[in-house]
C-alpha cells in the first residue's frame, strides 16, 4: 500500500462497502475510513505508516465525498442518455 494506490483501495473500499443497504451514508464513510486504516496497520511499511495515516486523516473523507458525487453525476448523464436517446 502507497501514496499512489489509496485512491484505487479507496474506489474498491467504498464499492465493497455499498453493499451494506442497512448502513447509513455517514456510517458507510466511517466504516471505509476504519477499514483503510487498518489495511496502513496491516500491509503499509513501518518507514511509510504515518505518513499514510496523515494522509487518510486529511484526504480520504473528502476524496469520499467527491467520488460519490462524480458516481451521482454519471448516474445522471447514463439517465439522461436512456431518456433522451433517439
Amino acid at each position: 500500500m502507497t501514496a499512489e494506490n489509496i485512491s484505487i483501495i479507496l474506489m474498491q473500499l467504498m464499492s465493497e462497502v455499498n453493499k451494506f443497504k442497512k448502513l447509513t451514508g455517514s456510517q458507510k464513510k466511517t466504516l471505509v475510513t476504519v477499514l483503510l486504516t487498518h489495511f496502513v496497520t496491516e500491509i503499509a511499511t513501518e518507514e511509510n505508516q504515518p505518513a499514510l495515516r496523515e494522509i487518510i486523516r486529511l484526504t480520504v473523507p473528502t476524496l469520499i465525498d467527491n467520488f460519490i458525487d462524480i458516481s451521482k453525476g454519471l448516474e445522471l448523464k447514463n439517465l439522461k442518455n436512456k431518456l433522451f436517446c433517439c
